[in-house]
């Protein structure tokens, strides 16, 4: 499925969106309630550079709570409920990888695998925003390594003066 700068891809799309072309993604997982969510959704809809470079990698926004069953790298989740009308999405608990809770908005970077590459709970300065989207705009590694000053120590990427886990910098390859 293409994506073009106005739109972002379902998540439900997403392994044929990388199938046909290998890119970054970028997942801003969010709530229907959650005001930083919504505000960080106003800031990606103003932001010139963001609406510019979506192209260069998919973005999906995926609400947490969204009651849709979602295939998703081949296996199928289902939303739980844990109350008369709450719950989260199975995939929100997966990719969000929290034991003690989910922060809104959660920011995920995935590679062609599924690989989750950097979780980022909150809301993101415009400037944080700004080089993230440089960075997957960019062929990998060397952006990364040039826009966000790498220094790897334990598995521990230092990006912007804020530590961000990272499984292997080797999945930061697109071909």
């Amino acid at each position: 499925m293409a994506q073009d700068e106005n739109t972002t891809t379902p998540i439900a799309a997403l392994a044929d969106s990388l199938e046909a072309q290998a890119k970054p993604v970028l997942i801003l997982l969010s709530t229907d309630w959650c005001r930083y969510c919504k505000m960080q959704k106003i800031q990606l809809e103003r932001n010139r550079d963001f609406q510019a470079a979506k192209n260069n990698f998919y973005f999906v926004e995926f609400n947490a709570e969204t009651k849709d069953s979602i295939l998703f790298n081949e296996k199928v989740y289902y939303f739980k409920n844990s109350g008369l009308s709450t719950g989260i999405h199975e995939l929100a608990i997966e990719l969000g990888n929290q034991k003690e809770g989910i922060s809104y908005p959660l920011w995920i970077i995935l590679d062609k695998d599924y690989k989750v590459l950097l979780r980022r709970s909150g809301l993101l300065a415009p400037g944080e925003l700004k080089e993230i989207i440089e960075a997957l705009s960019q062929s990998f590694p060397r952006s990364i390594s040039v826009i966000f000053q790498i220094a790897v120590q334990d598995e521990m990427v230092l990006i912007s003066s804020r530590s961000y886990r990272l499984r292997s910098l080797s999945q930061l390859h697109y071909h």
